[in-house]
């Protein structure tokens, strides 16, 4: 029989330091890797960047720098929606308040109630 472990060899004393490459495991190894981001020109390590996005358009950008240019895209069509709303929102309060304005002056109360509620702020 075949007393031979490989892995008997490799295996670290507990009173030796450890060197790198005994250690190191594939996924450190790509951390080990730093690249710098073309927009934002900061050193990350490769997880920090998309492999699509280098790849459409050889441009080497980082999660931050892509999520910021897709914010920026996205917030023009969000804000006009938004800014609609809000100018619906108002017209339908002008609106309620001439109606409101409309049926006090019929009644002869409208310009005296506003007059005193102005008065007490």
């Amino acid at each position: 029989m075949n007393d031979h472990n490989p892995k008997e060899e490799t295996a670290i004393a507990p009173d030796q330091e450890p060197s790198p490459t005994l250690t190191r495991r594939p996924s450190q190894a790509k951390e080990d890797i730093r690249l710098e981001c073309n927009e934002c020109e900061r050193n990350l390590p490769l997880s920090a960047y998309s492999k699509r996005q280098r790849r459409e358009d050889g441009v080497r950008r980082c999660m931050d720098c892509i999520d910021k240019q897709l914010k920026e895209t996205v917030k023009p069509w969000w804000q006009k929606r938004v800014e609609e709303a809000e100018a619906l929102e108002r017209a339908a309060q002008q609106q309620e308040r001439q109606d409101q304005l409309e049926e006090g002056v019929e009644e002869g109360v409208g310009e005296g109630v506003e007059r005193s509620v102005g008065s007490e702020r």
